[in-house]
């Protein structure tokens, strides 16, 4: 039995690291935002207390060290105490050259890596991440519409079954709406 317990001992524990992209992107935006601000961990730590989603100095530690997973609460939380939108926290803080997301392997040549500005614009529910292949500029405009439509939070303004629907969103992609400003001259197609 001692020596089990002396095996045991001898083991050293190692924290677990968050290897995907998303989360290693997660946990330098939480340091990044909380040094911005000028918070210690244990003010953070107070701030989501009162905030009712109470998390460790230790633990904030963790998750800024990659040794934790931020669940969605955690991350929602940690938004609105950092005053910043949850995406500013999920997406790599720039927009320029290409940038790593868990899961865009099989993207752009299986690289890995996708331009920011198209992260950002997909992130922000401005433009999917990649069109199928094939299509041209009508078949582009048609996927976007009707991705566009899908990513809208639901309301009477959008709802497509009615005419009013499909003209409010029509009217948005012309004034502009997600970044999709109609450059056309006012010609349609």
């Amino acid at each position: 039995m001692s020596l089990r317990l002396t095996l045991m001992a001898e083991q050293k524990r190692v924290p677990p690291q968050i290897t995907d992209p998303t989360g290693r992107t997660v946990a330098a935006n939480i340091r990044r935002h909380r040094e911005r601000q000028g918070l210690s961990t244990y003010e953070l730590a107070r701030k989501l207390a009162d905030a009712g989603r109470p998390m460790t100095a230790s633990a904030l530690g963790r998750l800024e060290r990659a040794e934790r997973r931020v669940d969605v609460g955690d991350l929602v939380a940690l938004a609105v105490v950092l005053d910043v939108p949850p995406i500013t926290l999920l997406m790599p803080s720039t927009a320029r050259g290409g940038v790593e997301l868990t899961g865009t392997g099989g993207i752009d040549g299986g690289t890995g890596l996708v331009s920011g500005k198209r992260a950002w614009a997909w992130a922000q529910g401005r433009e999917p991440l990649r069109y199928p292949p094939g299509l041209d500029d009508q078949g582009r405009a048609r996927y976007l519409a009707v991705w566009l439509m899908a990513v809208t939070p639901e309301g009477p303004d959008f709802d497509m079954t009615t005419s009013q629907g499909r003209d409010a969103f029509i009217a948005a992609l012309k004034a502009g709406a997600w970044g999709t400003e109609d450059n056309t001259g006012g010609e349609g197609g």
